[in-house]
């Protein structure tokens, strides 16, 4: 078996024997050469698409989400995001319409969210709660998660309320001497065109912070 390939072959060997005595053709063959191995060769791997994923430019992977219809899909994610979202794609659209399907999608794109069904809680029926946590929250998660949420929950369940639990950036946490404030306040500014949301209310704003008492 010939040890030859297509990184490593003299294209000159491919000539049939009356042609390699023509030096124009060994100097096309060398341009060819050198031309597939600087430019080409080095992207056949890419071909295999889904195997190499992370070799595939943001371009290719734009097109993939457009592809699989990827709702939840922005140019802004970072590269292994994007890849987490196309991998995903086909179970999040065989699962969709599920508490799963939702968290898992919003855990994806680095929302700490957890979803309550209203029978976990003894709400309305058919209705949910969002609860917010973590390290910090940004204004702007809240119009986002309830748009990518109306894309991937069922059609009969209603946002009752949303929770927001997360700990103060400039909080030093140390054992005892902990204070809890919690505030209630409209929901202004999400979805006033939908009848559904016009009451929509921000549940509960946590913070904890650290009381610091004068030594």
């Amino acid at each position: 078996m010939s040890n030859y390939n297509i990184y490593n072959t003299d294209y000159q060997l491919l000539f049939p024997n009356n042609l390699k005595k023509y030096k124009n053709l060994k100097a096309l063959a060398l341009q060819i050469e050198k031309e597939l191995k600087i430019n080409y060769l080095s992207e056949i791997e890419k071909l295999a698409i889904f195997k190499n994923l992370s070799s595939q430019s943001n371009k290719v992977l734009s097109q993939l989400a457009w592809q699989f219809s990827i709702d939840n899909w922005q140019e802004s994610l970072s590269k292994e995001i994007k890849i987490n979202l196309i991998k995903n794609a086909y179970w999040a659209h065989s699962k969709k319409g599920t508490k799963k399907a939702v968290e898992d999608c919003l855990k994806m794109l680095g929302y700490p969210i957890t979803l309550q069904e209203w029978f976990e809680y003894n709400g309305n029926p058919y209705t949910y709660k969002v609860i917010i946590s973590g390290e910090a929250f940004q204004e702007t998660w809240i119009t986002e998660l309830i748009e990518l949420i109306e894309k991937y929950k069922n059609c009969r369940s209603i946002l009752e309320t949303a929770t927001i639990e997360f700990n103060s950036k400039n909080s030093q946490y140390f054992l005892g001497n902990y204070k809890i404030i919690e505030m209630e306040k409209e929901f202004i500014g999400v979805h006033n065109d939908i009848e559904k949301y016009k009451d929509l209310k921000l549940g509960l704003f946590r913070i904890i912070e650290k009381e610091v008492s004068n030594v």
